[in-house]
């Protein structure tokens, strides 16, 4: 038999463990209100205009927002077509870069489908959810 750091094997070591996250109350919506404003203080405090919050643990943190688990294909459902060419957006060609910032409904069930809020092509982004001004 293995004795591991600690003096135990690994079966020993897995089989103390217990789930952390066990009686974690969610965070309510008004600790999300408070970092927010905490944040937007500091930026105010240091000169600084904006803030990009990454996909990630920072917006989940200011959010609550969580990402879709969902792998595979998803279909991007862009806006009405008055839209896009109302923002002139210019029709991709092969080997040309897009790319889509959009967002999912929350516990969405069935095919895996993302509403595009921002489109970029090329070095031109495009407020698909809105019209020009």
């Amino acid at each position: 038999m293995t004795i591991g750091v600690g003096g135990s094997t690994p079966t020993t070591a897995l089989a103390t463990l217990s789930n952390m996250t066990d009686g974690v109350v969610p965070i309510a919506e008004a600790e999300y209100c408070q970092r927010i404003a905490a944040a937007q203080q500091r930026m105010r405090e240091q000169g600084i205009a904006a803030m990009w919050a990454h996909a990630g643990t920072n917006m989940t943190y200011f959010t609550a927002t969580q990402l879709p688990n969902k792998r595979g294909d998803w279909t991007l459902e862009l806006s009405p077509m008055t839209r896009i060419n109302a923002w002139k957006v210019a029709e991709p060609k092969v080997g040309d870069t897009i790319e889509a910032v959009g967002y999912t409904f929350k516990n969405q069930q069935g095919a895996s489908i993302a509403r595009v809020e921002y489109l970029i092509v090329g070095a031109k982004l495009y407020g698909l959810r809105s019209m020009p001004t």
